[in-house]
C-alpha cells in the first residue's frame, strides 16, 4: 500500500495520495486523494504521473475549506469523482457561507457521491470503510482500510489531541461518540491525521489525556 501525504496550505493541511500500487494492463495503478488540501493538487498530479497512478475517487473526511480547497483543480485534471457526507456538502457548494474567512479563492464544486456510514469504497484492491464520525462537523467521516489497518482521520483524531468542538455546527458529545468508536479498532492501526504527526489507534489510547477522559466518560 503507497501513502504519501502533502502538507499544503496555510493550516498546513495533510492530503493524501493513496494507491495499492499493483498496475493493471494499460499500466496504471488506481489511486484515491483523501482531502485535497489548498495547493497540493499541482504536487499530487505530478507524484500520480511519476508514478503511473490513475486518480478514480477524490475523498473528502469534511468540508472545512482546508481540506476540500483543490477538489476542482484535482476533479479537473482527472475527472475524478467527488465523495463527501451529504451533511458537509454545503461546503463545497458555497464555500464562502462558512462562520469565518477564507484566506484565498476557492472554487465551488459538488458531491459526486454521498458518503454514508460504512459503505465501502473501492480503489483498486483497497476497501476503505466509510465510519461516520460526527463532532468537528456534522458531516465528518474517516477511511479506514482494514487489510492495512490504516485509518485516515481527517479532524477527527490527531496525535496527542482531538478536533475542535467550538464551530458553529459542531457537537461535542456527538464527538464523544465518535472518538468512542475509534477507540474500538485495534491498536496496530496506524493513524493519518488531516494535521500533525502519524500516530497509532494504541498511542493515542494510552497517552491521548483528551482520549483517556473520553473513556473514562462512555466506560462510566
Amino acid at each position: 500500500m503507497f501513502i504519501k501525504g502533502f502538507e499544503c496550505g496555510p493550516l498546513y493541511t495533510f492530503a493524501y495520495l493513496v494507491s495499492d500500487a499493483k498496475r493493471d494492463e494499460s499500466g496504471f495503478a488506481a489511486a484515491c486523494v483523501i482531502d485535497c488540501s489548498y495547493g497540493s493538487a499541482p504536487l499530487i498530479l505530478q507524484e500520480a504521473a511519476v508514478r503511473h497512478f490513475k486518480i478514480e475517487r477524490i475523498l473528502n473526511t469534511h468540508g472545512h475549506f482546508d481540506h476540500s480547497a483543490d477538489n476542482a483543480a484535482l476533479q479537473k485534471a482527472t475527472g475524478a469523482p467527488i465523495f463527501i457526507h451529504q451533511s458537509d456538502e454545503w461546503r463545497l457548494t458555497e464555500p464562502y457561507k462558512e462562520n469565518f474567512p477564507i484566506p484565498f479563492p476557492m472554487t465551488p464544486t459538488r458531491a459526486s457521491v454521498y458518503l454514508n456510514d460504512g459503505d465501502i469504497i473501492q480503489v483498486g484492491s483497497l476497501q476503505f470503510e466509510v465510519l461516520y464520525t460526527p463532532g468537528h462537523t456534522r458531516g465528518g467521516v474517516c477511511f479506514y482500510e482494514a487489510q492495512h489497518k490504516v485509518l485516515f482521520s481527517g479532524d477527527t483524531l490527531f496525535n496527542g489531541s482531538v478536533g475542535r468542538w467550538d464551530f458553529v455546527d459542531s457537537d461535542l458529545t456527538a464527538l464523544v461518540r465518535s472518538l468512542a468508536r475509534l477507540m474500538k479498532l485495534p491498536d496496530e492501526v496506524r493513524v493519518y491525521p488531516g494535521h500533525g504527526e502519524q500516530t497509532t489507534i494504541g498511542q493515542e489510547r494510552r497517552t491521548n489525556p483528551i482520549i483517556q477522559q473520553v473513556l473514562r466518560v462512555v466506560n462510566a
